[in-house]
């Protein structure tokens, strides 16, 4: 199971850009907080016989041989082993290699990013020699200095905390335990606030913080998974404190718009649209509106937001949604318009379905665009960044100017299912069409805004948790296709380069190797192409950075002190 948000390399930026597109960020932040939670204190307790497993491998018409998988799966491998022995040669210990001028490069706390990140991945691919290495980096990271001075939380958090449990998760190694406590150490300054949420960075040798006092819910809140398994591991119930603290603060919030299950129905009903051609389904930012008022779709979806379909998937194989009661749920009371305004307005549009079901179709359709998206590139990649074309209504008298005029019409997803089952249901569901590829720019519904490939996983976390969960091949297959082009466009002498336009073959690239490109990218292909693989979704829950952890039950010795 992923839990999954990805922040640019650089969280200056991103932290600038969250400002001004929050609506679909926090709700969608909103609806991982809640699957989180819900996965570590309920899907724990649960007996492996209640649990239905991930089908993963069912027949969808195409046939390639487990000898073959097999093969690809040792090509991913292999790429692992060509990224890393370039930041070995060129970088390390620095974060990240920059896999053109050949040197290294510190983004996140000149700690050794790389090494830190790729640790389970190296474990899961059997790479004992690399492995090695980045533990002798673990080793002697100097955890009290840091470049800059401030390290951000979020960040450090999802890729050094999460890198060194995981990997302890799967080799008991106990040097990477103790680094996880020393790291948490000196993290804990950034917790001295009236509410007990995070501050956005600290210095982890003065204490001292910094950063915006407004904060993004993913950085304040996205350590539930880390510090409940350190507390587990160690018995200190400080961990858990500091988990259950920022929890407290949460469910003490005004939750009338967004909480539980009301943020992922807030974006079925409200930010899931139609392009006018090709009937792609994609989510997008809004301006927000007031409590009874529309919001404003920008129609620009990002690539980061591909990771959601995966999401979508997870959930509605996992929670209940067929049982809301069983959640605590009151789906009548969210209904109410009077205390919910557009959201219970949402609530009763969706009430006469099947919400697995509907949690399915926009999975499916979302993820069906994410490929699209890649499938229409020269490169075979796809872009950072698009802007959906609308559709336009009819025509309409402009008495001022004396002329005609189309006015722009957005189609939300929901008012096209509902129209098809009004239908009787027949022909494809509207987004679900397996897309055409559409080479020429003017045919696709949409034109690119950031034409770069930066070598992010989302797409395929995506087609490997939608190919666990549906048992569909053609989200395999489709995952091998991305690795074929990420092979062609994006290798270098030393490693692999992100590219700076996905819509030229051959073209131009950036000199980046993100850590994530290791931590995520490449173990998602891997595990995809792997018949036996060792991650079982059934067992294992995934971090943000896709560090997986091991799902686990509270003894009642725990329960009692920590007070679960």
């Amino acid at each position: 199971m992923s839990i999954k948000v990805h922040l640019d390399a650089e969280w200056r930026n991103w932290l600038r850009l969250s400002h001004t597109r929050p609506m679909l960020r926090n709700l969608i932040y909103g609806a991982i907080l809640f699957l989180t939670v819900y996965t570590l204190f309920n899907l724990s307790s649960l007996k492996t016989s209640q649990f239905s497993i991930f089908p993963g491998t069912k027949d969808s018409g195409e046939v390639v041989s487990a000898e073959v998988w097999s093969s690809r799966a040792d090509q991913v491998k292999q790429a692992f082993r060509h990224a890393y022995s370039g930041y070995v040669r060129y970088a390390a210990p620095a974060d990240e290699l920059a896999p053109l001028r050949n040197s290294g490069i510190n983004v996140f706390n000149g700690w050794g990013a790389t090494a830190f990140d790729s640790l389970d991945t190296m474990l899961l691919m059997g790479l004992d020699d690399e492995y090695k290495h980045a533990l002798d980096i673990v080793k002697k990271a100097d955890l009290s200095r840091a470049e800059p001075h401030f390290v951000p939380f979020f960040e450090t958090v999802i890729r050094y905390l999460g890198g060194l449990l995981s990997a302890y998760a799967l080799s008991k190694d106990v040097i990477l335990l103790d680094k996880a406590e020393e790291l948490v150490r000196r993290l804990d300054p950034i917790f001295e606030t009236p509410t007990g949420m995070p501050y956005f960075s600290v210095n982890p040798k003065t204490g001292e913080h910094w950063g915006p006092d407004i904060g993004i819910l993913a950085e304040i809140a996205s350590l539930q998974l880390e510090y409940a398994y350190l507390a587990k591991l160690t018995g200190k119930v400080e961990h858990y404190n500091r988990s259950e603290a920022v929890m407290k603060a949460l469910s003490s919030a005004d939750l009338r718009y967004t909480s539980d299950i009301r943020a992922t129905t807030y974006i079925i009903t409200n930010l899931l649209y139609l392009s006018p051609t090709r009937n792609l389904l994609y989510v997008t930012d809004a301006i927000a509106g007031s409590y009874n008022q529309q919001d404003t779709p920008s129609h620009i979806q990002e690539h980061l937001s591909c990771f959601f379909p995966g999401l979508l998937a997870l959930g509605a194989h996992t929670l209940p949604l067929d049982n809301l009661a069983g959640m605590g749920v009151d789906f009548e009371a969210l209904a109410n318009t009077d205390s919910y305004g557009l959201g219970g307005q949402g609530y009763a549009k969706i009430r006469g379905y099947n919400l697995k079901e509907l949690h399915m179709w926009a999975a499916k359709g979302l993820g069906q665009t994410c490929w699209a998206t890649y499938a229409d590139q020269p490169t075979g990649l796809g872009p950072e960044e698009i802007l959906m074309q609308i559709r336009t209504g009819q025509k309409t008298w402009m008495a001022a100017g004396g002329t005609w005029s189309q006015k722009p019409v957005s189609y939300l997803w929901i008012d096209a299912v509902e129209k098809w089952r009004q239908s009787g249901g027949k022909g494809v569901l509207p987004g679900l069409a397996d897309p055409k590829p559409v080479l020429t720019s003017t045919g696709r519904d949409y034109t690119m805004r950031k034409s770069s490939y930066l070598l992010r996983p989302e797409t395929i976390e995506s087609m490997y948790l939608l190919w666990k969960v549906s048992g569909d091949v053609k989200w395999r297959m489709r995952g091998w296709r991305v690795f074929e082009a990420i092979e062609r466009e994006t290798k270098t002498a030393s490693g692999y380069a992100s590219v700076v336009s996905v819509d030229m073959a051959g073209g131009s690239k950036r000199d980046s190797m993100p850590s994530y490109f290791l931590a995520e990218t490449l173990k998602y292909l891997y595990l995809m192409f792997r018949d036996d693989d060792p991650i079982s979704l059934d067992e294992w829950v995934f971090n943000t950075e896709a560090h997986p952890f091991p799902v686990f039950k509270w003894t009642a010795e725990e329960r009692a002190r920590f007070n679960v």
